[in-house]
C-alpha cells in the first residue's frame, strides 16, 4: 500500500490551528467531507472520538494517527495536520502533539487497516519524513517527499 496514493494536496493542512484533541477531530472530519472520503461529518467524527476513547492514537515523539473506518468509502483516505502549537492528545509518551496523519478506512477492508496504519508508523520512524513534515512549506513539498521516501515494493 502505497501512502502518497491515499493523500491528496487537498488533504494536507500546514500550520492549522486547533486548540485541543476534539478540534483536530473535528477538522478532520471536515476535511474528509470536504474532499468527499466520506459524506456523513457526525459519523466519522463519532468514529474518530470512539477511537481515541479507546486508546488514544497519540504514539509518541509529537505524532498521532487518528484513525476510524466507515461504510461510506471503498479505498481509503489520509489527512494530514501540521498544528502551528502542539497539543495534548494523550500520548503514550506525554508529550505534546504537532504532526496528525487521520486515516480513514472502509469498513469492507478490515486488512486495508492494518496495512495503512503499518505503513503509516514505517514512514513516520524515518528522521527525514518527521524533518520535511515538520518544515514543509507547501502541500506539494510534502507530498513529493513522501513519494520519495516511499519504496513501492518494501511494504505492499
Amino acid at each position: 500500500m502505497i501512502l502518497s496514493k491515499y493523500l491528496k494536496p487537498e488533504n494536507i493542512f500546514l500550520d492549522i490551528a486547533c486548540a485541543n484533541k476534539r478540534d483536530i477531530l473535528l477538522k478532520v472530519a471536515d476535511a474528509a467531507v470536504k474532499s468527499r472520503i466520506v459524506s456523513n461529518r457526525g459519523a466519522i467524527f463519532s468514529g474518530l472520538v470512539e477511537r481515541e476513547n479507546t486508546m488514544s492514537t497519540g504514539v509518541g515523539e509529537r505524532l498521532a494517527f487518528p484513525h476510524a473506518t466507515s461504510d461510506e468509502t471503498d479505498v481509503p483516505g489520509i489527512i494530514f495536520i501540521r498544528l502551528i502549537e502542539p497539543v495534548d492528545f494523550d500520548s503514550l509518551d506525554n508529550r505534546l502533539v504537532d504532526i496528525i496523519l487521520a486515516l480513514i478506512f472502509p469498513a469492507i477492508d478490515p486488512n486495508s487497516h492494518v496495512r495503512l496504519l503499518a505503513r503509516v508508523a514505517r514512514l513516520c520512524k524515518q528522521e527525514d519524513f518527521v524533518s520535511t513534515a515538520r518544515q514543509a512549506t507547501d502541500a506539494e513539498t510534502l507530498l513529493k517527499a513522501i513519494r520519495g521516501l516511499e519504496d513501492p515494493g518494501a511494504f505492499s
